[in-house]
């Protein structure tokens, strides 16, 4: 499942999840892509609609099973999506 949500991703899907799985908030990945707060949220709607979930911990618990939900920040490994 996991892979089939990444595959259905955009480019600029996959560097907002990215950056949204590291726990990052909106603005700190819009200052990050050099876009607007706006176009972040219209990405994170896309992929929760893709990934069918509702929130952000939804996403996480499906893309990244057992990892602890809090605390996420800093501890992903760079390119986590392409695992």
């Amino acid at each position: 499942m996991r892979q089939e949500i990444i595959a259905s991703l955009t480019e600029a899907e996959k560097k907002v999840c990215e950056l949204m799985l590291a726990g990052k908030k909106n603005q700190e990945i819009a200052e990050e892509l050099f876009i607007t707060v706006n176009t972040v949220k219209y990405h994170v709607r896309n992929i929760l609609r893709k990934s069918n979930c509702n929130n952000r911990q939804e996403l996480i618990a499906k893309l990244l099973p057992g990892q602890n939900q809090t605390g996420i920040g800093n501890s992903l490994p760079a390119k986590s999506l392409e695992q």
